[in-house]
């Protein structure tokens, strides 16, 4: 019988695991996609330090894509910092 609880008990233990990580990446994705979207507005309105927080802040939630980093270019660009937009470019290769 203990035999068969420990068992239980495990894979409560397991599911349990599972789902807060499930949980804390839906939590991530949200946060990335607000990030972005704060990016595109703060751009769009000139404010390039504010995009570039943003956009630094999706790449640090492990969203990193070839958008993400082709748009921080371009910000770091506009910021007038060529080695980081420089950088940023060659993520996109």
């Amino acid at each position: 019988m203990s035999v068969i609880n420990n068992i239980k008990k495990v894979l409560a233990l397991a599911i349990a695991m599972f789902s807060l990580s499930a949980a804390n990446a839906t939590d991530s994705r949200v946060e990335a996609d607000a990030e972005w979207q704060r990016a595109l507005e703060a751009y769009s309105k000139g404010d390039f330090g504010v995009a570039r927080d943003a956009l630094e802040r999706v790449v640090e939630l492990g969203f990193g894509s070839s958008k993400v980093y082709y748009n921080l270019g371009n910000t770091y660009y506009k910021l007038g910092q060529q080695s980081e937009q420089a950088f940023e470019y060659g993520e996109l290769g």
